[in-house]
């Protein structure tokens, strides 16, 4: 995936670097899963290589020129590793199926290209709105470097 970064206490691996492929077999997405063991709050960190992940990079920026926010979304920039990152901030009252959660979830997106531009990676937090994360402590932790 081209990053490194420091897991937050508690977190663990609840998957293996799992990857999705197309029809022709080419990896389009590589994804790794951990969870906090005691809050339940979930991280997930995405690699989509290739013109596909630069192109939604792309789509993510024009979304942050074009509506800073909403009522349940806020859009912002922020800098992982010394490269630009794009960011939203959206509170969540159900699952993806459907049910209300018992408590709201905050969930937090960053995007931002690796460090070869080949490629966009996508950090993507979900956690009980009562919790408190150090989000900026761990994007300071994170370091990109070069797959090839």
């Amino acid at each position: 995936m081209g990053i490194s970064f420091e897991l937050p206490l508690n977190f663990t691996e609840l998957t293996k670097e799992l990857e999705a492929t197309n029809l022709r077999g080419k990896v389009i997405r590589i994804e790794s899963i951990f969870i906090d063991s005691l809050t339940r709050n979930i991280l997930n960190i995405k690699f989509f290589p290739g013109n596909n992940g630069i192109t939604l990079y792309e789509n993510r920026e024009a979304s942050l020129k074009q509506r800073k926010e909403s009522s349940t979304t806020t859009y912002f920039e922020t800098i992982v590793d010394g490269n630009k990152g794009i960011g939203s901030e959206t509170t969540s009252l159900r699952n993806g199926k459907g049910e209300l959660y018992d408590t709201p979830r905050k969930i937090k997106v960053i995007s931002f290209l690796n460090s070869g531009k080949s490629g966009l990676i996508e950090i993507v937090l979900n956690l009980n709105s009562t919790q408190n994360f150090e989000w900026n402590h761990f994007l300071s932790r994170i370091h990109l470097f070069s797959n090839h």
